[in-house]
């Protein structure tokens, strides 16, 4: 099984003990699984794309009934852990993309642009340790080592995939992590690291589309050691995120949002308090308060989000900006809120207010109320 959590006690008569303690654990372990996958699928096709492929046919993007997993949102149009790997296999657009080959540990540096990629220049000249810049951390925020795989070419041309000639270093331990040690699990759970990428390029004349705007191509990844399988261990390679998610304090991120306009929102998020990284972070645009029953469903769908399933270490920020068009609903400003208003105008009774949601894999969920714009939302 791809997550396979310890063992934690039934606190039943009889006793039973099980892997996961409710349904909102079997959930979230099909999103990460999700995520996983599609990430997954979708760099293989970036690696190969001129070479086996041409392009790629996804079935099916919404699944015709309710299901865990094999799909990238439900029925109403709410993304989830599948949409979110899809998206960051593919690099969130970006035209030149970092894919890591999780067989050999193997870095290739895809070019989508039909321009060639050169060394940035900065005040002290050209860039000798062009390549890919990573660090390597533990699921505590513990730096565990950095460096660069360097390319061996001066330039990488247009329309190509670049494979570097060294891997890239694993740095864990090879059983259990020091993150549960002394907490009576008794099986030995293989190391997870997170391992940041970064690559930075020069193109040479202007950004051929908005969206190629910059010079920095940057990937994250959740990685175990390369020279194990699954049959090395009872657990699979990725249990010690069952033992977190079971075992370990949930992390507690401070979140801040506020309006910027009438359908646009941002949330700042900050991993400050904790000593663990928030793993999968999540956030869902809602209806607060006490809402009518024709809304049933509190979410407020469809809605963009610029990033989503969000792993912060310690320390780290993140901001999201949302937009929700099409609003159903009329809103104003009161008491530095936005609340809704009914269908004259009024203030409604019920006081519902816009409400952003954070949950994750292991994050505290709590409600955040969305602060209103310096500027009129009326």
């Amino acid at each position: 099984s791809f997550l396979y959590p310890p063992l934690v006690n039934d606190t039943s008569e009889d006793g039973v003990k099980s892997r996961m303690k409710s349904i909102e654990d079997y959930t979230w372990a099909a999103q990460l699984a999700q995520y996983f996958q599609y990430k997954t699928l979708f760099e293989g096709y970036s690696m190969k794309m001129w070479e086996y492929y041409s392009a790629i046919y996804l079935w099916k993007s919404s699944s015709p009934s309710p299901t865990l997993r094999g799909a990238l949102y439900d029925w109403y149009l709410s993304t989830n852990g599948g949409y979110w790997g899809a998206r960051s296999g593919l690099a969130g657009g970006s035209p030149v993309r970092l894919v890591l080959n999780l067989q050999d540990f193997r870095l290739h540096i895809v070019n989508t642009l039909s321009l060639t990629l050169s060394p940035l220049v900065n005040e002290v000249g050209i860039d000798e340790d062009w390549g890919v810049k990573w660090r390597s951390y533990t699921l505590d925020g513990s730096l565990m080592g950095s460096g660069v795989v360097r390319l061996k070419s001066s330039t990488i041309r247009g329309n190509s995939v670049s494979r570097l000639d060294h891997p890239l270093p694993w740095l864990g331990n090879i059983k259990t992590s020091n993150m549960i040690m002394g907490l009576g699990i008794g099986d030995e759970l293989p190391d997870v690291l997170v391992y940041k990428l970064e690559f930075s390029y020069n193109y040479g004349v202007t950004p051929p589309v908005t969206w190629c705007d910059t010079n920095k191509a940057t990937n994250t990844y959740f990685l175990t050691n390369p020279t194990i399988n699954n049959y090395n261990f009872r657990q699979s390679r990725f249990s010690l995120f069952g033992a977190v998610r079971t075992l370990m304090p949930k992390v507690d991120l401070d979140v801040e949002c506020r309006a910027l306009d009438y359908d646009n929102f941002e949330c700042n998020l900050r991993n400050v308090e904790s000593n663990y990284a928030a793993i999968m972070t999540t956030l869902t645009l809602t209806r607060g308060g006490l809402v009518e029953a024709r809304w049933g469903d509190n979410r407020i769908l469809p809605t963009i989000y610029s990033e989503n399933y969000i792993t912060l270490l310690p320390g780290e920020t993140s901001r999201v900006g949302i937009s929700a068009k099409n609003l159903d609903f009329s809103r104003t400003c009161d008491e530095s809120r936005i609340v809704m208003l009914d269908r004259e105008g009024r203030n409604s009774s019920a006081r519902a207010t816009i409400v952003i949601s954070v949950d994750g894999w292991n994050v505290k969920t709590k409600q955040i109320q969305v602060e209103c714009a310096p500027i009129s939302i009326v």
